[in-house]
Parts: structure tokens; C-alpha cells; sequence
């Protein structure tokens, strides 16, 4: 079971990584120009792929 719950929180996490993700860039992949996005988005990528 403890191995079922960890599952299932690495895929909350990644969840909310990509929902920060859209957030910043509003689904726009133009906003990536701007330093900032550029930051949220890798940041959380990777968070994302470690999870």
C-alpha cells in the first residue's frame, strides 16, 4: 500500500508542476521569452521529470 500512496504522489506532483507551468505561460510558448516564465518553466520541468 505505502508503495501505491508514493505513486500517487509523485503524480500530484508532477499535476501541479505542469499546472504551474501553464499558469506562467498561459499556455502560450511565446511568454517563454521572458526571463521569469523561462525560470518557472524549467524549474518545474525538472521537478516534474525528478518526481
Amino acid at each position: 500500500m505505502l508503495e501505491k500512496d508514493a505513486i500517487f504522489a509523485k503524480i500530484a506532483i508532477i499535476k501541479n508542476c505542469l499546472k504551474t507551468i501553464k499558469k506562467a505561460t498561459h499556455g502560450d510558448s511565446r511568454r517563454l521569452d521572458d526571463v521569469f516564465c523561462q525560470d518557472v518553466f524549467v524549474l518545474n520541468l525538472q521537478r516534474a521529470a525528478q518526481a
